[in-house]
Parts: structure tokens; C-alpha cells; sequence
């Protein structure tokens, strides 16, 4: 399991992992309730686009 940033009784808060390219995460993603204050949901997101998030998010240095 990956080391958290934040960890406490109802938050576990940790890098992404390759394990988490699921389908349900990419749903997440797609979902215009759940995104409702980040723009994630206003284009279509399908498995290589999560891909592509992926490595750019591993490699940010400003993004959590």
C-alpha cells in the first residue's frame, strides 16, 4: 500500500496508482455530479485519455 499524505478515521489520502485506472474511476471522472466543482466531466474520458492523466499527474510536482 502507498504511504498517505493525509490519513485519519475517514480519510485515506494517497498518490494515484496504476491500479486505480478502473473502469469505475474513470466513470467517476465522467460524472458531472461528482466533478461538479473541478472540470473532469466536461469532456468524454475513456481508458488511454486516463492513461495519459496518469503520467501526467505522477510526474507534477504542483498536483495532488
Amino acid at each position: 500500500m502507498k504511504k498517505a499524505f493525509i490519513e485519519g478515521k475517514k480519510i485515506y489520502l494517497r498518490t494515484i496508482g496504476k491500479e486505480d485506472l478502473t473502469d469505475v474511476y474513470r466513470d467517476w471522472f465522467n460524472d458531472s455530479e461528482i466533478c461538479l466543482f473541478n472540470s473532469h466531466h466536461r469532456f468524454p474520458n475513456y481508458g488511454e485519455n486516463m492513461k495519459e492523466y496518469y503520467e501526467r499527474i505522477i510526474k507534477s510536482r504542483t498536483n495532488l
